[in-house]
C-alpha cells in the first residue's frame, strides 16, 4: 500500500528499481511525449548524487533544447506531486506522476496557473 502513494525526489532521472545502484553523475534522462499538447521533450539532469537539485531543457521532436533552467519538486503524497519548471524567462507551474516507463505531466504556460489534475496531462516515455 505505501509504494502507491509513495513520491521520490530521484524518479526522474531513477525511475526503475533495475537501475544500476553505481549510477554516474552528472546523470540525466530523456522524456519524450508519446501523447498531449505538452513539450514534444524533456531532459532532466542532476549534477551530483549529493544535491538534489535539477536542471531542465525542454526539446524539440529533434531533440534540439529551447528552454533550460532548474527544477523544483514538491513532493508531497501521489497522485499530484508538484513541478515548477524556472526559466530565465519565466515559470511553468505543473503536477506530475511517474509509474515505471511512463510520466504523466501537466505543465501550465509561463504564468499560468498550476493545473489541478491529469485528466489532460500530456504522457512521455523514456527508454528502460
Amino acid at each position: 500500500r505505501a509504494w502507491t502513494t509513495a513520491v521520490f525526489s530521484t524518479e526522474l532521472i531513477e525511475p526503475f528499481a533495475t537501475n544500476p545502484r553505481d549510477l554516474r553523475f552528472p546523470a540525466s534522462r530523456t522524456w519524450m511525449r508519446v501523447s498531449g499538447d505538452g513539450p514534444a521533450g524533456v531532459r532532466f539532469s542532476r549534477a551530483s548524487a549529493r544535491n538534489p537539485s535539477y536542471e531542465y531543457a525542454v526539446l524539440t521532436e529533434s531533440g534540439v533544447a529551447i528552454e533550460t533552467g532548474t527544477v523544483t519538486l514538491g513532493l508531497t503524497a501521489r497522485p499530484f506531486p508538484t513541478i515548477d519548471l524556472v526559466s530565465a524567462t519565466g515559470r511553468r507551474l505543473g503536477i506530475y506522476d511517474v509509474v515505471s516507463d511512463q510520466m504523466r505531466m501537466s505543465l501550465a504556460n509561463s504564468g499560468g496557473n498550476r493545473p489541478t489534475d491529469l485528466g489532460n496531462a500530456s504522457l512521455y516515455r523514456t527508454p528502460r
